[in-house]
């Protein structure tokens, strides 16, 4: 029987989703780079990826590229695997010394000969930043940019030769953007969709224009409104019982309404029963504007599948209606399925006497590829759901430090019949090896004069227990107050430096639903602080000696000190390199929410909802700390809720620090995301039945380029780690590259070339922190983590 050979390639430049198909092998293309395109002589990084599903672990995938400059390369790279799935990667640096548009071809062949193939398209100039333009609101309607117009910020430009992508542009804080091409040929100009702006003076969204020399174009929105709805829906997927409370939400994006006006949201509720209300439409800090309506609730009395009709009207009249045929559907013939999560410390696949719970493990229960149910073990690690009768699949999170092996399979088939509970349990076991600790710092609210906040949340990633010391440095424009919550222990202090120490550290002593593996502590900025000045602080978990990872035992953070600010915001870590936050793919993000209550009441719930952006891994999310307790959720529509029911919490005017709070999470990109790829993430807050708060936008990119790929680089050591006045990239043999060391805004601070078998960078001129090392070699590129301490 032939094999069939599943695998997706990277390229080199342009964004574009090229689905082929041939020889049974299914390949899909992207691209990324290591420079502009421009001036020449230009090195690139072409990178090819993917996976395979039915070779063996010992088989080779052979990957050639054609540069379209009279040059190629081929290397066989050798599969590795995870659980079934087989992957390899190839990187390999090439330098196009002269301008022209050059077609890249890729190749990837499997050991018996299955092969298919994808190309691109490449262009090099001698000419930088020679087309131009503008993307803004017309205000005034008199096709140019003066003062009274809005400029759209991060918008994404594309440029097409021959319906190719050679080449993509940011619009920057004043909508400004900027493309390098060639002269000689047409080229066509065209904004990534918004689905409600219409173009105003050209009236398209494309601009063709033949390039001599140089060229500028302005995409114009003019100042029709209009508005789009992003989600809609209701808070739970199976209803078993009556009555049952239900919330429902919507929201979504606009344009071009004046300040203080509101979307009028109407839900029929299928029942006989209706609600109106009105949803605020709030600005940002570009033309689009958003509204949602969260907290619209109905009691069902009788079972039966109801029909829910939203109609979406804006203040100028214009709607939308969504019918949603069995939206709700109330049953009372639902079954019960539950289980435990355990740690099997005897090894008999059944929960006894000696095991230990595992709380805070996400079950995922599916049907026909879609899930049903998404729940959370509690603090017995014990889940529990009800569900229509009938057959499904259940998972658990198996991103988690533990090993899943009972079932070995990692997935269980049920069957749920009518007022019957089954029982679907999954057991784990420690791998072998070190322990694997990690911390990180955050801190907020820095005004001369005033109090502020500062926490680091820490872990051990592994099931094996150890002692640590957690130590935080403060700034010195800033000084230690008191333990922020009654669970934060009394430091020691020593100089900047607060000291904690933690006994028998390990996954099972974590448990965000008891505020635990975090420290928070009030903190003093000094009345002498100049607003703009930057605070450092940072946080150190010991031992190092027997961890597996000990890049991510330090931890840096920098905040401006501002005379106000939003208490009320969101934040990522990383923050990723430079103005559009690059990272590498499959990163791990911690996501924070902050909220304080600026009422003149006590808040008695607050509700925190978060739509997670689809490049997100919705079964990687787990919730890494809370201020207070939190019921959290994930609703239709990948909606993350936090619920802090009764939480009480008091106005920022009686208690300005116990008006605080905030939620943690941690989850993955996608696998497979191509350069370019943009994450944001946006949260809505609310303090009992207020409208929402709305929080900034996050912003991450993804790079190909910062790749870790220690397969191709075979034998890389890059040390110490952390590093004090010299830091080594040793090769196991002769290697050619460049590196590039960055700091914690993306900022290159060192660069320098390899030619030997190794490369030592001086760093003692550099400050302590955070830093990002990338090394590009022929043989691959690697993107190191590392810490500057002394």
């Amino acid at each position: 029987m032939t094999k069939r050979l599943f695998f997706s390639i990277i390229t080199a430049f342009g964004y574009f989703g090229l689905m082929a198909q041939s020889s049974g092998v299914l390949i899909q293309g992207y691209a990324t780079t290591s420079q502009a395109n421009c001036p020449t002589p230009v090195s690139y990084t072409y990178v090819m990826y993917g996976n395979t599903y039915t070779y063996g672990p010992n088989d080779s995938v052979d990957c050639f590229i054609d540069f379209g400059d009279g040059f190629d390369t081929t290397k066989r790279v050798p599969l590795s695997y995870n659980n079934q799935v087989g992957s390899f990667s190839f990187y390999s640096m090439h330098t196009i010394t002269s301008p022209g548009i050059y077609t890249a071809t890729f190749i990837a062949t499997g050991p018996d000969g299955d092969a298919d193939t994808i190309v691109t398209t490449k262009m090099v100039t001698n000419t930088c930043n020679n087309v131009t333009g503008k993307f803004y609101k017309d205000n005034n309607s008199d096709c140019a940019f003066n003062a009274g117009d809005d400029p759209f910020i991060v918008q994404n430009i594309y440029l097409y030769y021959n319906n190719a992508i050679v080449g993509s542009a940011w619009t920057n804080g004043t909508g400004d953007f900027s493309f390098s091409a060639l002269s000689g040929y047409t080229y066509t100009m065209r904004p990534a969709p918004i689905a409600f702006c219409s173009y105003a003076c050209a009236g398209s969204d494309s601009i063709v224009f033949a390039l001599s020399g140089s060229y500028n174009g302005d995409f114009i929105v003019d100042t029709t409104a209009g508005f789009s709805v992003n989600s809609y829906g209701d808070s739970s997927i199976t209803y078993c019982t009556v009555p049952t409370s239900i919330n429902f939400y919507v929201s979504g994006e606009a344009i071009g309404y004046a300040a203080g006006s509101n979307m009028s949201v109407y839900v029929n509720f299928g029942d006989g029963n209706d609600t109106s209300v009105l949803c605020p439409i709030y600005n940002s800090n570009t033309p689009l504007q958003s509204w949602n309506s969260y907290g619209i609730t109905h009691n069902y009395f009788s079972p039966g599948n109801y029909a829910i009709e939203y109609i979406v009207t804006d203040p100028n009249g214009a709607s939308d209606t969504i019918i949603v045929p069995n939206d709700v559907v109330i049953s009372g013939t639902c079954g019960n399925l539950e289980g435990i999560a355990y740690l099997d410390n005897n090894s008999n696949c059944l929960f006894d006497a000696g095991d230990s719970v595992i709380s805070n493990m996400w079950v995922y229960v599916s049907v026909n590829n879609a899930y049903a149910a998404v729940v959370h073990t509690d603090v017995n690690g014990h889940y529990s759901v009800s569900l229509y009768p009938g057959n499904y699949n259940v998972g658990i999170n198996q991103n988690n430090g533990y090993t899943l092996t009972c079932p070995s399979s990692g997935m269980q088939t049920v069957t749920i019949t009518s007022s019957t509970t089954t029982t679907a349990d999954f057991g784990m076991e420690c791998p072998p090896g070190n322990f694997d600790l990690r911390a990180v710092v955050n801190a907020w609210g820095f005004r001369p004069g005033f109090s502020g906040l500062l926490y680091t949340t820490f872990s051990n990633l592994t099931c094996l227990p150890t002692n640590a010391t957690v130590k935080v440095i403060l700034d010195p424009m800033t000084t230690y107050v008191a333990p922020y919550y009654n669970n934060t222990p009394v430091p020691t202090i020593s100089g900047d430096t607060l000291i904690w120490s933690v006994s028998n550290l390990s996954l099972n002593t974590t448990n965000w639903n008891y505020n635990q593996n975090y420290f928070a502590v009030e903190i003093l900025t000094d009345i002498s602080a100049q607003l703009g000045d930057t605070l450092h602080f940072s946080v150190s978990i010991l031992p190092t000696t027997g961890d597996d990872n000990t890049a991510n035992n330090f931890d840096d953070f920098s905040g401006v000190v501002r005379s106000s600010w939003d208490p009320n915001y969101k934040q990522v870590f990383p923050e990723g390199i430079g103005s559009t936050h690059d990272v590498a793919p499959q990163t791990d993000f911690n996501y924070t929410i902050h909220f304080q209550n600026l009422g003149n009441a006590p808040a008695m719930n607050v509700l925190v909802t978060d739509t997670l952006d689809p490049d997100l891994d919705l079964t990687t999310f787990h919730v890494t700390g809370s201020s207070h307790f939190v019921q959290p959720n994930i609703e239709p529509g990948n909606v993350l809720t936090f619920r802090f029911p009764n939480i009480n919490l008091p106005d920022s005017a009686s208690d300005p620090a116990g008006s605080q709070g905030w939620v943690s999470f941690n989850i993955e990109s996608r696998n497979g995301l191509s350069t370019g790829t943009q994450i944001t993430n946006t949260a809505n807050i609310y303090f009992d039945f207020n409208p929402a708060v709305i929080t900034n936008t996050t912003l991450n990119t993804i790079d190909i380029a910062l790749s870790v790929n220690e397969s191709e680089l075979a034998g890389a050591k890059v040390y110490p780690n952390p590093a004090d006045d010299n830091l080594i990239i040793e090769f196991g043999s002769q290697t050619t590259g460049v590196y590039f060391l960055c700091d914690i805004t993306g900022k290159q601070v060192l660069s320098g070339t390899i030619n030997s078998s190794q490369a030592m960078l001086n760093v003692a001129s550099l400050p302590d922190g955070l830093y990002m090392l990338i090394v590009q070699t022929e043989n691959g590129n690697t993107a190191h983590k590392l810490v500057i301490r002394r």
